[in-house]
């Protein structure tokens, strides 16, 4: 969640210095791929050994970091493709940097 936030908000910096929002997309998340992929595989790396089952109680901990490690890879891939697309839909179709147009004063 908050790698999402963090690439959006880099994205919003750009869009304020006068890049186009799909340049401004593409911008934040070339610089944030690196750092989001290095904290996947770190914690990745630290579940490996409970997905595996090995050490005492083994067995008991294994479901529950099998569902961590798939929670993880869903939110990465989330992080990395959907909030981009999503961010970009939802200001192309308001028009502005996410937010709804102004309403019009009689």
């Amino acid at each position: 969640m908050k790698n999402g936030i963090l690439m959006l908000d880099h994205a919003l910096d750009a869009e304020q210095r006068g890049v186009g929002r799909r340049e401004a997309i593409l911008e934040a998340a070339r610089a944030r791929v690196r750092p989001i992929l290095m904290t996947t595989f770190a914690t990745l790396a630290a579940l490996l050994p409970l997905v595996a089952g090995l050490g005492a109680g083994g067995e008991l901990h294994r479901p529950l970091a099998t569902a961590v490690v798939g929670g993880l890879l869903f939110s990465t891939g989330a992080t990395l493709f959907l909030v981009p697309l999503l961010a970009a839909q939802k200001r192309h179709s308001t028009g502005g940097a996410g937010e709804p147009p102004a309403a019009q004063q009689p």
